[in-house]
């Protein structure tokens, strides 16, 4: 096992289910604030770059220490939506946070198409 998959568990995970393209991606500028990453304009605060995209960097996201997309290898007209709740130890119920952050998306989005639960959360 390489090293950083040790030392980056929840990235090697990721990468592993979603295998995204790591030549480039987005990020939002400037805090993380707990609010939805696409509220507003749908182009503010948000930079593509063409750099890897790096274990360490997808580990931040999951710690919602950043804000962060990637592009799908394998279609340009999807968009998923990951809505977690890494605030608590088992998942039986959307909680209360997940349920508002859920109707944010519809309010910006629409109705997704499909949902289905995740081990944390949902997936839009």
């Amino acid at each position: 096992m390489p090293s950083w998959q040790s030392k980056y568990p929840e990235a090697a995970s990721f990468l592993e289910r979603f295998k995204p393209y790591q030549g480039a991606y987005r990020q939002k500028q400037g805090p993380v604030d707990g609010q939805l990453a696409f509220t507003g304009e749908a182009s503010e605060n948000w930079i593509h770059i063409e750099s890897r995209l790096t274990p360490a960097l997808i580990q931040k996201a999951i710690q919602e220490k950043a804000r962060v997309s990637f592009f799908n290898r394998h279609s340009s007209s999807l968009l998923g939506i990951d809505i977690d709740d890494h605030n608590s130890d088992t998942f039986s119920e959307p909680s209360t946070r997940m349920l508002k952050t859920y109707s944010q998306v519809v309010d910006a989005l629409g109705f997704p198409s499909v949902v289905f639960r995740s081990p944390r959360g949902m997936h839009c």
